[in-house]
């Protein structure tokens, strides 16, 4: 057996794998002083006059010819937000993305099984390469979208074109909780100065399988020139009788080679509380100053202001309306 598979799966070098490392840290200061010592609806971060270990990680990959791979192991105080249900120990590490692939031939088909983070949404979880736009994320990315998915996914390209669809066991799911299978499909659109996804996701998230949750998701990037940017993200979702919807504006522009500032603009309505827990329509108004110190080092400023139509946040020991934040991070790359 073991020959028979040494003439079917082509040899692998060393020199066919490449791989990545980053480390982020942190620190943020809420000018409402806080007494729980908490960011409310933060998500990366929530912390409020802590320096902040937030992730280091580590990737692994392989193109697929035919055969790939890609491993992406974190560790931080960032993991134990965004880890799957089920996942081994989010307080020690845990797997972001871990999936193999497989490209037939000379074809534009690509086949994925495993973890790997979802094709909603404008901004992401960090990784080597792209630490988001800008340092605070958005409440569509927090409370809106899905991080990561578990299950089958297949890729076809044709020209500009990128169209996906998989099977998974649903949001931030790496054990299944209800039996049910969740459905994904995405088309994307690239060319130098335009791209535009559409993404949509649908199926049951709840222990009661018969509760059904729909996301529509546009997210659009224009770049009028190589050193500014237009970025729009959208969403719709469902569940049950419940919605919520939102839309984030981005700007970003590129002031010399070491220095880039991106702005963004967002609005969240979350009508039943479904999402957040309270009934109200978010706001925020974030700026994020890029410094890139030198190649592998970046040093992120960033400000942000919070609004609610609900009380939701904390001045000093209570509730508020609003929140402001100033924060420095300090990204790492190889």
């Amino acid at each position: 057996m073991l020959l028979l598979l040494t003439g079917l799966v082509p040899a692998v070098s060393a020199q066919s794998f490449e791989w990545h490392a980053f480390g982020i840290a942190s620190y943020t200061f809420n000018t409402n002083k806080p007494t729980s010592g908490v960011n409310t609806l933060r998500t990366f971060d929530s912390d409020h006059r802590r320096w902040r270990p937030q992730m280091i990680g580590l990737s692994v990959m392989r193109r697929p010819t035919p055969f790939g791979l890609q491993v992406d192991l974190a560790t931080g105080d960032d993991v134990p937000v965004m880890a799957a249900l089920g996942a081994w120990d989010p307080t020690v590490a845990d797997l972001a993305q871990a999936f193999v692939s497989w490209r037939p031939g000379s074809g534009n088909v690509e086949l994925r099984g495993g973890k790997f983070v979802t094709t909603a949404g404008y901004e992401v979880i960090p990784t080597w390469d792209n630490p988001n736009l800008t340092y605070s994320r958005s409440f569509l990315f927090g409370y809106s979208i899905p991080f990561t998915h578990t299950g089958l996914r297949a890729i076809w390209t044709r020209g500009p074109f990128t169209f996906l669809g998989g099977v998974n066991r649903g949001w931030d799911k790496w054990e299944d909780n209800n039996g049910a299978v969740s459905l994904e499909a995405s088309v994307s659109f690239a060319q130098p100065t335009f791209s535009v996804t559409f993404d949509t996701h649908h199926g049951p998230e709840q222990d009661d399988r018969s509760i059904k949750r729909r996301l529509y998701d546009l997210a659009a990037t224009v770049k009028p020139s190589a050193d500014w940017s237009v970025g729009f993200n959208g969403d719709y979702g469902t569940e049950a009788d419940a919605s919520w919807y939102g839309a984030a504006g981005y700007l970003s522009w590129a002031v010399t080679p070491a220095w880039t500032a991106s702005l963004r603009l967002e609005q969240f309505k979350d009508v039943d509380g479904v999402r957040t827990g309270d009934s109200q329509t978010l706001s925020d108004l974030d700026l994020t100053v890029d410094w890139h110190a030198r190649r592998g080092v970046l040093v992120r400023f960033d400000t942000r202001y919070d609004h609610s139509t609900a009380a939701v946040f904390e001045k000093q020991a209570q509730p508020s309306r609003h929140q402001a934040t100033a924060a420095v991070a300090f990204v790492l790359s190889r």
